[in-house]
């Protein structure tokens, strides 16, 4: 191949690339817009186990800021909007430097933003939160609808050409199903008992940084007593699993859990009050790190594998402590999304 004919070939190819990525954002656009395009895209380590980023992700809330942190405008963006460019808005500003921040979520009401009305002109990032709707109580024992966040540092639209912004969303939210498995085979009514989990993490500032609040106790949105086939069993070590197995199971939401900062997960009976489990939740999800690391290919901080993952399946190994103490048992291992955690020193419940 000639110098000339290499050349001519790379023209092709640039002119080819420039068409295609002047016409994938809107069908009826010129070919070479310009303008300003926001891309919203989950984290890089985000998992969707419990739902596609699409399905859960019906709207955003763009507001924007200048340099110096004045705000600007907020655009609300609806669903079919989002999806009509695989998550590609075209935004209406001019020519200048912004930073942007992104909600996706505050269309349901379990959640409320702080701080505005959308007109005030001395707003400024600072001044956003989000706060969790709850009870008097402090209680919450909905399901929560998906909640993302997604901020960019200072970015620059130039006066000409295409300015593409990439916007990371992280989840806010997670969800746990919480199952009790008696290791001597014994079934376990869900019904016998309640479910929450207890953190202090309602109240977020515009950086998902908690503020002070009250402990929220989050409450079972669904219970349920399941029986489990011999193949639908897990078990631990080279231990046979039982030919049926009845367990309880419940889901629970909360809000960002902290690697600072405990989310204890507490199960108490019913009838009599008397606590069977209180732990830290927090410290047993990072004990899995690592092993979440080397499905996603990447190290992680303790807080970034938190905020990666926001769907825990736990199964917790529970042996009675004989009749000495009914109603009473050892906590001997953990499943956490088919990790066995086993424990050095069994915990006493």
């Amino acid at each position: 191949m000639s110098i000339k004919q290499f050349i001519n070939g790379m023209a092709l190819l640039l002119a080819a690339g420039t068409m295609a990525s002047c016409s994938w954002v809107k069908d009826d656009l010129d070919d070479c817009p310009s303008g300003v395009r926001v891309q919203v895209l989950k984290v890089e380590t985000a998992t969707a186990v419990q739902g596609d980023f699409a399905d859960e992700v019906d709207g955003a809330r763009i507001s924007t800021f200048d340099a110096q942190g004045h705000y600007l405008d907020t655009y609300h963006i609806s669903g079919s909007t989002l999806k009509e460019n695989d998550f590609v808005v075209e935004l209406p500003i001019a020519p200048g430097q912004y930073r942007l921040i992104v909600w996706t979520g505050l269309e349901s009401d379990d959640y409320e933003l702080l701080g505005t009305d959308g007109t005030r002109a001395d707003l400024s990032p600072e001044d956003l939160t989000i706060r969790l709707k709850r009870t008097a109580e402090s209680r919450q024992d909905g399901y929560l609808h998906p909640l993302w966040y997604g901020e960019t540092d200072v970015v620059t639209v130039a006066s000409t050409g295409l300015t593409i912004i990439p916007v990371e969303l992280t989840r806010l939210n997670n969800t746990v199903v919480a199952v009790l498995q008696d290791m001597s085979g014994d079934p376990i009514d869900a019904g016998t008992y309640q479910f929450e989990i207890q953190a202090d993490n309602g109240w977020m500032d515009y950086h998902n940084r908690m503020l002070q609040d009250d402990i929220i106790h989050y409450g079972a949105y669904l219970t349920q007593t399941a029986t489990l086939d011999a193949s639908d069993v897990t078990t631990i070590g080279g231990e046979s699993a039982a030919s049926s197995l009845t367990v309880a199971r419940a889901e629970l939401n909360t809000l960002r859990l902290m690697a600072d900062r405990e989310a204890r997960f507490v199960v108490t009976e019913r009838a009599t009050g008397q606590c069977i489990l209180n732990l830290n939740l927090t410290k047993y999800l990072l004990m899995v790190r690592e092993q979440f690391e080397g499905r996603v290919g990447k190290k992680l901080s303790n807080q970034e594998y938190l905020d990666s993952e926001s769907h825990y399946n736990i199964i917790f190994f529970l042996t009675p402590k004989g009749a000495v103490a009914e109603g009473t048992y050892l906590l001997t291992a953990l499943s956490i999304n088919g990790w066995i955690v086993r424990l050095q020193d069994n915990i006493v419940l």
